[in-house]
């Protein structure tokens, strides 16, 4: 049997590695809410399943995102609040097409629904505001429904619907894969509008409230788009510093990869294809260095992850859980604790 030694070098560090490099993300989609952390009949008296939240309080999630997502983008949040037999029922226009998916969604698992959940297995929200359908004092008003202490009708409204305290919500998304599904804006575009919903929410943050927000831009794996976003978001014709904490980006592979039918090779490949976000990190981290000069601006992958060709909208979007995703799954969070700087 061959010998083989492995040296630890401890003095050779990158970083600490923080708790939020393995964050967790919640869509309104197949059974992830409604049957998956929610249901009427068989769960405890808030309508959480008691065996979920005992999961994952054990895991000790950092940070949880949601609503979505391509559902973020056409969410709003007004309806998930309030008497749930007076919620509105709305389709869901994004993941509501397949038969074993939900095709309308009841809005009985809202904002306070979710925060409370996220106290229940202690974890930090992170919101993702509607930039595709929404508009900006929508996404102010969330901010105050959920972080203000003060007497408005905003506040006055958390407080009837069973909320005293605020929660403070401290990560908020402004956007969603603006590129794609949440509007199909240009860089420049999307740019603009990131400013301009950042402007009203970062007043909420600046005027109304205790501890500041960190915002969150949508980028794309595509360097030459998050490099023109970043040059029109931080242009100086703006006049005012661009209120940017983190810019995102997505990474989902493995999706022409039959698992029936797959071999060595296609092994080989999948595992390639997920390790390629080590290259769209240095690339988005370019795109940043390159016109931030003045804010320390963070790196987010808050979705990622194998996506098989049988996960479809017919199918609601369940796939096969493998080895080899688990593989993966390994190969990403290393390439995580390798940008732990």
């Amino acid at each position: 049997m061959a010998n083989a030694r492995v040296t630890v070098h401890t003095e050779a560090g990158i970083d600490r590695i923080e708790p939020e490099l393995h964050g967790h993300f919640a869509e309104h989609l197949g059974r992830c809410i409604y049957d998956g952390v929610w249901t009427d009949d068989t769960a405890d008296e808030d309508g959480f399943r008691a065996d979920v939240l005992e999961l994952l309080a054990g895991l000790e999630m950092p940070v949880l995102r949601w609503p979505g997502g391509c559902f973020a983008d056409d969410y709003h949040w007004e309806d998930g609040v309030g008497p749930r037999e007076d919620r509105p029922r709305r389709r869901n226009l994004f993941w509501g097409q397949g038969r074993e998916m939900i095709p309308e969604e009841s809005n009985r698992f809202g904002t306070d629904e979710f925060l409370e959940f996220c106290e229940r297995v202690g974890t930090e929200p992170y919101l993702a505001a509607n930039v595709g359908s929404g508009d900006p004092q929508e996404a102010a008003n969330w901010v105050e429904y959920c972080n203000y202490d003060g007497d408005t009708e905003l506040a006055d409204r958390r407080r009837a619907n069973g909320r005293e305290e605020p929660y403070e919500v401290k990560y908020w998304g402004l956007g969603n894969e603006n590129w794609g599904c949440g509007g199909q804006m240009s860089p420049e575009q999307y740019a603009r509008e990131y400013r301009r919903f950042a402007t009203y929410v970062g007043t909420q943050s600046a005027h109304l409230l205790d501890h500041d927000l960190e915002l969150v831009a949508c980028g794309f794996e595509n360097h030459e788009w998050n490099h023109r976003f970043m040059e029109e978001v931080s242009d100086p014709k703006w006049g005012v510093e661009f209120p940017l904490d983190h810019l995102t980006l997505h990474h989902y592979y493995g999706r022409t990869m039959s698992v029936a039918e797959s071999d060595a090779e296609d092994y080989d490949e999948f595992l390639v294809e997920a390790l390629e976000l080590n290259h769209h990190i240095e690339r988005l981290t370019s795109a940043i260095n390159a016109f931030s000069t003045t804010r320390d601006i963070g790196v987010i992958i808050d979705e990622w992850g194998a996506w098989h060709p049988a996960a479809q909208g017919a199918t609601g979007l369940e796939q096969p859980g493998t080895v080899l995703d688990a593989l993966s799954a390994a190969a990403v969070l290393d390439v995580f604790n390798h940008h732990a700087d």
